[in-house]
């Protein structure tokens, strides 16, 4: 799956170390590497890449229409099987990124449907995110006025965490309290 693709998630990975270290200098760098791997050979993957990252850029800075205009960039149109063998090509922090960016903007229904993607029991990429994502989707469905499935958000999210790491505890006991 990832066959001469090392190239460019190689760069893709430490720019999202280097942005959620808040080194913007490593950021650039990483991006303009990678639009020049997309120069030479018209490289979705890595256009892909730098539109996951500028909206991650745009989106830590608040500017939401910005950051979705650039994850809608990110979309990759991939086969089935290639999708289902690699979070890569799968698009999990994409597709988590721009549920959130439409959450932001208060398109909640559309953030729904980007959040539900991460929830089913296929996507074993998503798994990393199960846990924020629920606690989003709780979020949402509270904002929208819909108690019932609210707290069944909440409930899963507490069933999920139930025996979660430290740094997770505040995040399950606002759960709780909120149901």
């Amino acid at each position: 799956v990832f066959k001469g693709r090392y190239r460019v998630i190689k760069p893709f990975l430490q720019a999202l170390v280097a942005l959620r270290s808040g080194d913007d200098e490593a950021v650039g760098s990483a991006i303009d590497g990678l639009n020049g791997i997309a120069e030479l050979d018209g490289g979705r993957l890595a256009h892909s890449f730098v539109g996951t990252l500028r909206a991650l850029e745009q989106a830590g800075e608040g500017n939401y229409e910005s950051a979705l205009d650039f994850i809608d960039t990110a979309e990759l149109r991939e086969s089935w099987g290639r999708m289902t063998k690699s979070q890569v090509y799968d698009q999990t922090l994409s597709r988590y990124v721009k549920s959130e960016i439409l959450f932001e903007l208060g398109r909640y229904q559309e953030s729904m449907r980007y959040s539900e993607s991460l929830t089913v029991s296929r996507d074993f990429w998503g798994l990393a995110y199960l846990g924020p994502v629920r606690l989003r989707r709780a979020q949402t469905y509270a904002l929208m006025g819909d108690r019932e499935s609210a707290v069944a958000e909440y409930r899963r999210l507490l069933d999920l965490w139930s025996e979660c790491d430290d740094d997770l505890v505040p995040a399950r006991e606002e759960a709780s309290v909120e149901m």
